[in-house]
């Protein structure tokens, strides 16, 4: 299932006379269509629900931090983003003295990828309908 765009003729028109306010709020000029980046063309990867996104490894911040990605999550029947993070399983010594890693502690190891079929992986349980 990939993601859609939202199909113009399934929106009102940004000017709808019903709606008086958009005449004096509608944009003046054609909206610009901006392609979608990977990071929000993602999907499953398998039968299981895993999902891949590609991306740069960062490197160690200036807060003592070890070298981490910060990720939100989005799931259906949830109110609110959870906001995550990933880490490195082979960071050991970064991990180590990471304050986000101490403060987990017996969860630090949830928040580390870990080697899966020749990559990093990370897999966080997310209570949401399929």
């Amino acid at each position: 299932m990939k993601y859609a765009r939202t199909i113009d003729a399934e929106q009102p028109p940004l000017d709808y006379p019903a709606y008086g306010s958009t005449q004096l709020r509608h944009p003046a000029k054609a909206l610009l269509v901006i392609s979608h980046p990977v990071s929000e063309t993602t999907q499953p990867v398998d039968a299981e629900g895993w999902y891949a996104i590609r991306t740069r490894r960062p490197g160690p911040d200036r807060t003592g931090q070890a070298p981490h990605l910060a990720m939100s999550v989005l799931v259906e029947g949830l109110l609110d983003r959870v906001v995550t993070r990933v880490n490195f399983a082979d960071e050991e010594t970064a991990n180590a003295t990471d304050p986000v890693l101490a403060a987990a502690g017996d969860r630090a190891a949830t928040l580390v990828a870990k080697p899966r079929g020749g990559r990093l992986s990370l897999r966080h349980p997310v209570a949401g309908r399929r």
